[in-house]
């Protein structure tokens, strides 16, 4: 997901990297074919940060980006 699928989403709902969420994440479903999936939803607001080291790392993610 994070080396090719993240930036496809991305390109194709016409979105800069920088307008993404910066936690989030995404469900997916096993495909009809072997190794494939299906994207079930994206998650913005019912998420959190894990594991707790996670924390200090993405608060100053945003506020670089609130700065920038």
């Amino acid at each position: 997901m994070e080396t090719r699928w993240t930036e496809q989403l991305r390109q194709r709902v016409g979105l800069t990297r920088e307008q993404l969420p910066m936690l989030w994440d995404c469900d997916f479903m096993f495909g009809e074919q072997q190794d494939s999936y299906v994207l079930c939803e994206i998650n913005v607001s019912s998420v959190s940060p894990f594991p707790p080291s996670a924390v200090a790392p993405l608060v100053a993610a945003v506020l670089a980006r609130l700065r920038g």
